[in-house]
């Protein structure tokens, strides 16, 4: 059995094909043309265009998809099957009908005189499957008496249940384990900041060890690729002499400007002389000389370490008791000496996104955790004093935490901690909605209320709950 998607399901051979929510209104779904780029404007486009492939209408999408549900079912050896519910799973009383295939279907098989009714003869079916599965289970029951198979279809029911029951706490079925089998040997510090917000990505990415594909690969393409060949071009201008082991001298502020705009005219001439790369080496130029601007008085008369990431996780010592290996990169590191021991540091994060202000309330809840591990990370390797930057290229204040600070704003590390020496992680998910979502499970993994994830985490972990009503 295998659960996936339309999309994915394409280009298969099936041995049987199920598709489940066969529903008016679910699918197949009628795509409306795009307020922002009509469809008028994209067949002019299409027409103008060096390429065959142009823009898809609201029609060739719709199209595709019918084209698609079509090849699904002609890549099925077997049968295939339509599946929809009656009624609306909150409401019991509002009525659902068949979508459109399954409506075919029907007036295919019902005889002239049921043809003017076919939602009734859709109901009329649905009784009988309903009817049909319970015969089903008694002539099993009558079968197996006293076997393993009625005992385990009851046992996952109160396993399903025990899930979406907010006081029984996270066990063995619900994302734990024995910790001497799952617990991972070191950390990234971005995974330990968002863990600490929703656990179940630790167990997913560091117990686990899978990670999700993306699908739209191209998404926030453009902000993506100015962030990353920003953070190319500082190193490129902000990288001196060799002073000592990965350190480096930092050159003037004007030798680190001429620097910047080298490499930002070689690199204009790398891409096609039009107006989109017009505009994106403009945008680049405007982040990149930005950003230089606001590190120049920080670097002045310091060492540097440029996209710097430790040979090997670092020992972090948590709050209370224990520790955790953690690894990660820096932007960049300045230092008053060519070395670590006994240095003055500070540590710069750049950030051209939608990044808040780091404070050390904001960092106990989790946000922007990643930075104060840093800092942590370079206290571990001997740096007496220090704070860690973060910096964006808008005309907003930028914020710093200063090392004094840092045990208070590591405070979320004792609940990590206590994840990987119990084995339990538990989920605290949001529920997705047109306008939130949280991070994307697979697909075999039916949603939870967060309202119930969030009783369960308090029941599984009640010193969490305590420790943060100290806090407040």
């Amino acid at each position: 059995m295998t659960l996936t998607t339309r999309r994915r399901a394409e280009g298969v051979v099936w041995s049987d094909l199920i598709l489940c929510e066969s529903n008016a209104g679910l699918w197949p779904l009628r795509i409306e043309s795009s307020p922002w780029l009509p469809d008028a404007a994209r067949s002019k486009i299409t027409e103008r265009g060096r390429f065959s492939l142009g823009l898809f209408t609201a029609d060739d999408r719709y199209a595709l998809e019918k084209a698609g549900y079509a090849s699904l079912a002609r890549n099925t050896r077997g049968k295939v099957v339509f599946s929809g519910a009656l009624s609306d799973e909150e409401n019991t009383e509002l009525k659902l009908g068949p979508n459109s295939w399954v409506e075919r279907v029907l007036f295919a098989q019902v005889d002239e005189a049921k043809k003017l009714s076919l939602e009734g003869e859709w109901g009329r079916r649905a009784r009988a499957v309903e009817k049909n599965t319970s015969r089903n289970e008694r002539e099993t029951a009558e079968k197996t008496e006293n076997g393993a198979q009625i005992l385990n279809t009851a046992t996952w029911r109160k396993i399903w249940q025990s899930r979406r029951n907010a006081h029984i706490p996270f066990n063995e079925y619900f994302y734990s384990a024995d910790s001497e089998k799952t617990r991972p040997g070191r950390l990234p510090a971005r995974l330990v900041e968002r863990a600490v917000t929703d656990p179940v990505e630790l167990w997913y990415e560091a117990v686990l060890g899978v990670r999700r594909i993306e699908w739209a690969p191209l998404t926030r393409g453009r902000k993506k690729a100015v962030g990353q060949l920003a953070h190319r071009l500082l190193a490129q201008a902000l990288r001196g002499l060799p002073a000592e082991g990965d350190f480096c001298e930092v050159p003037t502020a004007e030798e680190s400007r001429l620097k910047l705009d080298a490499a930002l005219k070689a690199l204009r001439s790398q891409w096609p002389n039009d107006r989109y790369w017009d505009s994106f080496h403009a945008e680049l130029t405007q982040v990149a000389s930005a950003l230089l601007t606001k590190v120049q008085p920080l670097a002045a008369g310091r060492f540097a370490v440029l996209e710097w990431s430790p040979p090997r996780a670092v020992l972090l010592p948590v709050p209370g008791d224990g520790a955790l290996h953690v690894y990660g990169r820096i932007d960049l590191a300045l230092s008053d000496r060519p070395q670590w021991d006994g240095s003055d540091v500070v540590l710069v994060d750049f950030k051209t996104g939608a990044d808040k202000p780091i404070s050390v309330k904001k960092m106990s809840r989790g946000e922007s955790l990643q930075l104060g591990l840093y800092l942590a990370m370079a206290r571990a390797l001997g740096a007496r004093s220090g704070r860690v930057w973060l910096i964006k290229p808008d005309g907003t204040s930028d914020s710093a935490l200063e090392m004094e600070q840092l045990d208070a704003a590591l405070r979320p590390l004792k609940q990590i901690h206590r994840h990987i020496n119990t084995g339990r992680y538990g989920q605290l998910t949001v529920d997705r909605t047109d306008y939130t979502y949280g991070y994307v499970l697979p697909l075999a993994c039916a949603p939870i209320a967060r309202a119930i994830l969030v009783e369960k985490f308090a029941e599984t972990f009640p010193e969490t709950i305590e420790e943060g009503a100290e806090d407040a």
